[in-house]
């Protein structure tokens, strides 16, 4: 890393950025980070290829399709912008070193690494080629490494600079030492190419050179073109044999990808708790994690004013550069992440290159210390100031009636008393009642209880700040605008600051009863109302207001009051769930009319309590939503066209009654959790589930310790689930293996 300098644009889209990572032929390459709080490689484009029309069009048509990419081995792309004045591109951030560098510093992988390295590449091509795509330029400097496995970089960018004048002025596309033969000649390619290019880049970590040696490029591509690889050094065995028929200069005696991830598969497997990685390259990458959480955590750099000659137009903006386009949704191949994570894409999938789901030694994203929580010290601050204003939020604690609008003035505050304790440490340091809703939101995780409701930095586990008694249902978005119903009406609050409150009520004489939602931009908040001396079972009205006017924007008539409701990540769409019917509705969220209805089959015990009800959640990167369809049974639709496009069944159990507590992704969307929970449990119980998005394969089983509530972290790095019984303890989860990290308690 290093520091940017007084020509560098301070910000790219939505990224702030950090530090230079970086040049190469298309340009420089940036650390940033977004309002999230996601890291990425920000890579921005040279000026005298920028201007190139046909640079532009492929670059764009490229971008588009590396979107679709989604892989546990392929860092997603998390925004781009090809239209700009200066085109750029963000993938998620890997601090890792590249498999060039790690080989130059600590010499040839050992033999138990390559098989998961070739392992992990096949799964990367796979997903490329699956997008329809081809990389055109795998070598170990497009290879990083992360504890997960190999993660694959700038696919699809040799293409978009064919023609350019990076290959005019002589700098070919491909490399040479890795460029099939046919891509040397001008030949139609395809993505046995890329195989080919595979076998070079584990011939050159198994040696430290690629399989036709060094020396110029005409001399080596000589050699690609007419002698056999160079594969004596290569541990005998097969995959050296695999290794040469990837190297066959004939494209059609050439595995696939699917069929080098398939005999790759079968080959023997160091153990999981030994890790893929020597030590010295797992040492590598915890000091490139500790640089990252260095620079993440320094203030920002005054920089002096630019250079009058750094002022073209084609400067870097020190702007946003236009807008951003996130990651479209990829067609059923393989969907994922995003928005997503600045760890390492492999951290979402629960496999590592391996297939296996055992741990993974210490890395980045990987902090196993156990988390409990600890003395206030600067959270009591924040203690402080947030409860000042946000108590009266999410308590009538001024006596009021349903008229009493909030009231940020020193008389709603804590007492003097409540300060002094505050700054001696001496408040809540724990978490009280039963916890009933996790949500991870900029500043850390909020978690409401039966008691209270609390701001958690997860990762050191101090409290950050405490908002007081939650009287009323409480709803977060994902920007850390919260809700609550309260005297009568909906009380706003944010978990980023706790002075901007508002309070809105119905337009008529309905009173807010909740259930209650917030959007993701903060922007709308639905919930449902009724008359004042009216129940459960009365009539009700599901409204949506705009959280800046108040104003009421759609209404929806039901017959009772919900249970749930869920605004998609979009906004576009408001899910209303009622248990007691068994029914799931998805309504416009513009017009509040219906789009369809599901029917859940509803399934009682002897008793006629219900074992199971409807549950739902969105894919975070895709317009997609999985439901319930009975207690074995969930099913991932099309939002848009509300089309089934997979069903993931739960082994039937007919030893323990298990009823759906919660359903959510991964942070990258690929992997899809149930958290599960006996109706009886007793410690240690687990009955969670996970699968594969894509395949709808089980990826974790009854054993896994996802139990009641789950909440995927945006970064990837974690999922936090409260464990049975008694539902007081937060655990933290791998989010590769599900083993626990730590805990609040």
């Amino acid at each position: 890393m290093q520091p940017l300098t007084p020509d560098d644009p301070t910000a790219v889209g939505p990224f702030r950025l950090l530090t230079r990572l970086g040049a190469g032929g298309m340009g420089q390459v940036y650390l940033g980070r977004d309002a999230s709080g996601a890291t990425a490689a920000v890579k921005v484009v040279r000026a005298d290829i920028a201007d190139d029309p046909r640079f532009r069009a492929r670059f764009a048509r490229e971008v588009r399709t590396a979107q679709k990419v989604r892989g546990p081995f392929t860092p997603a792309v998390m925004a781009a912008d090809p239209d700009a004045p200066v085109p750029w591109m963000a993938t998620a951030y890997v601090p890792g070193p590249t498999l060039k560098q790690a080989v130059a510093d600590d010499g040839p992988l050992p033999p138990r690494s390559l098989t998961v390295l070739a392992i992990g590449l096949a799964r990367a091509l796979r997903s490329i080629h699956e997008a329809g795509l081809m990389h055109r330029d795998l070598k170990p400097g497009n290879v990083l490494l992360s504890p997960s496995g190999p993660q694959v970089i700038d696919f699809g960018i040799a293409r978009a600079v064919e023609g350019t004048v990076l290959t005019r002025e002589g700098e070919a596309f491909g490399t040479p030492s890795y460029a099939a033969p046919e891509q040397i000649m001008g030949q139609e390619t395809s993505p046995r190419s890329d195989v080919f290019s595979l076998a070079g880049v584990v011939v050159f970590a198994a040696t430290g050179q690629g399989a036709f040696g060094r020396g110029p490029a005409e001399a080596v591509m000589t050699r690609v073109l007419s002698e056999e690889p160079r594969l004596s050094e290569v541990p005998g065995g097969p995959l050296r044999d695999l290794l040469a028929r990837c190297l066959n200069r004939d494209p059609a005696r050439r595995p696939d990808a699917e069929d080098l991830v398939r005999a790759l598969s079968e080959l023997p497997l160091p153990s999981a708790e030994e890790g893929w990685l020597p030590a010295s390259v797992t040492q590598a990458i915890q000091v490139r994690d500790g640089e990252l959480r260095a620079v993440i955590a320094a203030p920002p750099r005054q920089l002096p004013e630019p250079s009058a000659d750094a002022t073209g137009p084609h400067q870097p903006p020190r702007h946003p550069a236009g807008p951003t386009h996130p990651a479209p949704a990829p067609q059923p191949g393989r969907p994922q992440q995003p928005p997503p994570p600045s760890h390492p894409a492999g951290a979402t999938d629960t496999t590592d290159a391996t297939g296996r789901t055992s741990p993974h030694p210490p890395g980045p994203g990987r902090r196993r210390r156990t988390r409990r929580l600890l003395a206030a010290g600067a959270g009591a601050l924040a203690l402080v100031t947030a409860a000042a204003v946000t108590a009266v939020v999410l308590a009538d604690r001024s006596g009021g009636g349903p008229d009493a609008a909030v009231d940020p003035s020193p008389s709603a505050s804590p007492s003097a008393a409540d300060a002094s304790d505050a700054e001696e440490g001496t408040g809540t340091d724990a978490l009280t009642g039963d916890v009933r809703a996790l949500t991870f939101v900029p500043s850390g995780l909020l978690v409401t209880t039966t008691d209270t409701v609390t701001l958690w930095d997860w990762e050191t586990g101090e409290l950050l700040s405490d908002f007081g008694p939650a009287v009323g249902d409480v709803a977060v978005g994902a920007s850390g605008t919260g809700a609550t119903t309260a005297r009568g009406g909906i009380a706003l609050w944010s978990t980023e600051d706790p002075d901007e409150t508002a309070f809105l009520r119905p337009e008529d004489d309905q009173v807010s009863v909740g259930p209650l939602d917030v959007s993701a931009d903060g922007a709308r908040v639905a919930a449902s109302t009724r008359a004042p001396d009216g129940d459960n079972d009365s009539a009700h009205t599901v409204r949506i207001q705009d959280t800046g006017t108040g104003a009421s924007v759609a209404e929806f008539e039901h017959d009772r009051r919900p249970d749930v409701l869920r605004f998609s990540p979009d906004g576009a769409y408001l899910v209303l769930i009622d248990q007691y019917a068994g029914t799931t509705i998805l309504l416009d969220a513009e017009t509040l009319e219906p789009v369809r209805t599901f029917e859940y089959s509803r399934e009682a015990d002897q008793t006629g309590v219900l074992l199971s009800s409807p549950e739902v959640a969105f894919h975070p990167a895709e317009p997609w939503f999985a439901l319930t369809a009975d207690r074995y049974t969930v099913h991932l639709y099309d939002l848009a066209t509300q089309e089934l496009l997979r069903t993931f069944q739960r082994p039937q159990d007919t030893e323990h009654s298990v009823r759906v507590d919660t359903l959510a992704f991964s942070a990258d969307g690929s992997t899809l959790m149930s958290g599960e929970g006996y109706e009886q449990p007793t410690a240690g119980d687990g009955s969670g589930f996970a699968w594969d998005t894509d395949s709808g394969e089980l990826v974790a089983d009854s054993r896994s310790n996802l139990f009641h509530v789950l909440a995927a972290g945006p970064e990837g790095d974690v999922v936090a689930t409260v464990q049975w019984p008694g539902e007081e303890t937060v655990l933290f989860l791998d989010p590769d293996t599900f083993d626990i990290i730590g805990d609040l308690s």
